[in-house]
């Protein structure tokens, strides 16, 4: 079943969406994993902080994957509740 890129107003096919979670997910993990490094460097304490990093970063992409994800299958219930509406 294709969704609707709420943004874009477009359908989404099932192979963007895993692209999406996956781009996320390693984007978050790889930014935040840098700022933690960057704090061992400044702080010590280096296994600390990277691990500190990565596990906030997957944290922080979870919640965001999870919140559009939420957020198109809203825009879908909506889109299906008005045509079935119309065809009544």
């Amino acid at each position: 079943m294709e969704k609707r890129d709420a943004a874009n107003s477009k359908l989404v096919s099932p192979n963007e969406t895993a692209w999406m979670i996956t781009g996320r997910l390693v984007a978050g993990m790889i930014v935040y994993g840098a700022v933690g490094w960057l704090l061992s460097l400044w702080l010590g304490h280096q296994a600390l902080f990277i691990a500190g990093g990565v596990l906030f970063g997957i944290a922080a992409s979870l919640y965001l994957v999870l919140a559009r994800l939420n957020h198109e299958t809203n825009e879908i219930r909506k889109s299906d509740q008005y045509s079935s509406k119309g065809q009544q």
